[in-house]
């Protein structure tokens, strides 16, 4: 990973009166998990002014501190900040301070000589979980809107559909999602088409790269996506944009196991490197099928249709889009 990449965007506050098991947990968390956006704070007093001043991803709070303990702290911020998770780190293994934490509204309770790997996996989960509850708030609010934001981005898209005018909204509305989005639909229905415009919503002005990605394995699925120090892969190409994975219902068994495995880390390792470097893009996908069905025929691993799934539009084929027959003729 390139070490001016900060991850996550917005940084991980450490509060913790004791500036040596700070720095150590800082290191940790890089060391361990590359969490490298990460800042301090040894006085419990200055928390909420530092959160005034500076917007975070998420608080690892300490319980026992002088002027202001954890737990008066934990309700200050549930108060002020109830939207921001707060996992506790504590030297105490006590069920009753868990417990008394998690009422309080922690996400989250490890004693501090918890294994790196289960406060990682708490981590991200947080992050996880605080990502999606923010775009279903977004999504909410956007989907009782009638009126599209941006009309113009469409117009390439002939229709007076309502069918189309709903999935419009829809990618307005999943724009700034950073999770993968998969259109799936009958040949010829404009599934790339629909990437590519919601990729015109979403960062009309940064790269957009395509790529069939029927047949990929072995060699081959090293080669397109994930490239190498020289030749840079699709994965490394549609850094900071979006890469449209296309057919992705026809990916070999093998391929999908790897391309979970990097969805899942967010990391992959270009050929020939034994530096990881985090996957920067968005993932549109199409398919010419339900992936779901695929699922259930045992055709396609469960794993990559959740990690692929988060958003999912199914486009109609021109017979159930009748008003638009005239337009077309």
């Amino acid at each position: 990973m390139n070490t001016f990449e900060k991850f996550p965007t917005d940084p991980i506050l450490l509060v913790d009166d004791e500036t040596s098991w700070l720095h150590s947990l800082a290191v940790n968390l890089e060391y361990f998990s590359r969490f490298n956006n990460i800042i301090t704070c040894s006085d419990s007093r200055e928390v909420i002014g530092l959160l005034r001043r500076q917007p975070v991803s998420l608080v690892l709070l300490d319980l026992i501190m002088p002027h202001i303990t954890g737990e008066d702290l934990l309700v200050q911020l549930g108060q002020e900040y109830p939207q921001l998770p707060v996992i506790v780190l504590s030297g105490l293994n006590q069920l009753e301070t868990a417990v008394r934490c998690m009422k309080l509204g922690a996400f989250d309770y490890y004693v501090k000589t918890s294994e790196p790997d289960r406060l990682q996996a708490g981590i991200q989960r947080a992050l996880q979980i605080t990502a999606l509850q923010r775009e279903n708030r977004e999504l909410t609010s956007r989907l009782l809107i009638q009126d599209l934001r941006r009309p113009e981005v469409f117009i390439p898209i002939v229709t007076r559909s309502p069918k189309m005018e709903g999935i419009f909204r829809y990618l307005e509305a999943v724009a700034s999602s950073p999770n993968p989005v998969t259109f799936y639909g009958e040949p010829g229905t404009g599934k790339r088409l629909l990437a590519r415009t919601l990729h015109t919503l979403a960062a009309p002005t940064a790269p957009c790269i395509s790529g069939n990605a029927s047949g990929l394995e072995g060699d081959s699925f090293d080669r397109a996506l994930l490239g190498s120090d020289s030749v840079p892969g699709w994965f490394e190409q549609a850094r900071d944009g979006v890469l449209i994975l296309e057919h992705v219902h026809l990916l070999s068994f093998d391929a999908q196991a790897r391309l979970a495995g990097i969805l899942r880390v967010g990391e992959f390792f270009p050929v020939g490197s034994s530096v990881p470097r985090r996957l920067l893009c968005r993932i549109y996908c199409t398919s010419a099928v339900d992936l779901n069905e695929l699922v259930n025929e045992c055709l396609f691993r469960r794993d990559l249709y959740f990690l692929l799934g988060t958003h999912q539009v199914r486009v109609p084929a021109l017979r159930e889009r009748n008003e638009d027959l005239p337009l077309l003729l």
